[in-house]
């Protein structure tokens, strides 16, 4: 998933170049900031799998898999009834990104570059999943075009048992 979002307090009439609007030492300093948020999380958010939900996921993303919405099919195979797609986890983003992380960093762009997803077990119907997001850090470097910051945050899907389903890693990175 690619997604730009434009950064609040950046100058969009500044003529000058990134390098110059951010110097080494405010860098160091927008890196140990955002380093302290570590931990942060968003309020949990509680949601039933429906049938309905995984079959028009399925339809979204152009997954035929009879195991995501034919019951029959389903019920013969080692997983007895149906499930959800593992990126079937990417329906539980909503309150929790871009929420976590910092848009207000003084840089022209911020784009959603990539996840790492980790599952424990198949969402099935009628699960009742608890999501929230956890800061887990920031770091920089140096682009060819000037300072770049990555900020990364987990998006914990827990059982009511408050067993880990899944975790997405999500990395942002600001230029």
């Amino acid at each position: 998933m690619l997604a730009s979002i434009p950064s609040r307090d950046y100058p969009r009439n500044c003529s000058c170049s990134l390098e110059e609007a951010v110097t080494a030492a405010e860098l160091d300093a927008i890196v140990e900031r955002l380093q302290q948020r570590i931990g942060t999380e968003t309020p949990r958010t509680i949601t039933e799998v429906e049938k309905g939900a995984i079959r028009r996921f399925a339809d979204a993303i152009g997954d035929p898999n009879p195991l995501y919405r034919d019951e029959q099919y389903a019920r013969r195979t080692r997983f007895g009834g149906i499930i959800a797609p593992p990126t079937f986890v990417a329906a539980f983003t909503a309150g929790h990104f871009p929420e976590i992380v910092d848009s207000t960093l003084p840089f022209e762009r911020m784009l959603h570059s990539e996840d790492t997803c980790t599952c424990w077990r198949s969402m099935r119907p009628g699960d009742v999943i608890t999501a929230f997001a956890r800061y887990a850090g920031a770091f920089s470097r140096q682009g060819s075009r000037g300072p770049i910051v990555f900020q990364q945050a987990d998006l914990i899907l827990q059982d009511p048992a408050e067993q880990r389903v899944a975790e997405v890693r999500i990395t942002t990175v600001s230029f």
